[in-house]
């Protein structure tokens, strides 16, 4: 979907030659997108990184995150580029949009609509100040509503909540 969307964009854009897109990890699909990436002649442009031990230097390289899943639960991937000050796009499944405040930490899109991530990737694209803005505010969300001390007080409480009420 990443990869179909990016090839759209790339025709979209005023200036494709600026666009850049990080694909990270490895799967069975790695072999179409490459192909795809080749055939739509954007090669020099996509960066296939395989499996990464430094996810956190890559993450601090980047303008924008996109997570395309087509099932998911509550993604710490979503949550680790929102802690490095990232606008993210996500699609509409599974823990997705409890972690995604839409025109405020990032924009989620239907499952599989590569037109939708096109258009979107084209919108932010085009406007760095709602790339900063969304990124600064997806990190402060994480470090008011996931930190580990606010995770460990959400526990304490329900612990204790459970203790007085014997």
């Amino acid at each position: 979907t990443l990869v179909r969307a990016f090839i759209r964009l790339a025709a979209l854009a005023a200036d494709p030659a600026g666009l850049r897109l990080v694909l990270v990890g490895d799967g069975p699909e790695q072999a179409i997108c490459r192909q795809l990436v080749q055939a739509a002649g954007l090669s020099g442009q996509v960066w296939f990184a395989g499996n990464r031990d430094d996810i956190p230097e890559l993450m601090q390289l980047m303008d924008l995150f996109v997570l395309p899943s087509l099932g998911e639960g509550i993604s710490n991937t979503l949550l680790e580029a929102m802690a490095t000050g990232l606008p993210v796009l996500a699609s509409r499944v599974g823990g997705n949009p409890e972690l995604v405040r839409e025109g405020e930490t990032g924009s989620l899109f239907a499952a599989g609509d590569t037109d939708a991530l096109a258009r979107l990737l084209l919108t932010y694209a085009q406007d760095a100040a709602r790339r900063q803005r969304e990124g600064k505010a997806a990190r402060a969300r994480v470090e008011r509503e996931f930190a580990l001390a606010r995770m460990a007080a959400a526990y304490q409480a329900v612990y204790e909540g459970l203790l007085g009420a014997q």
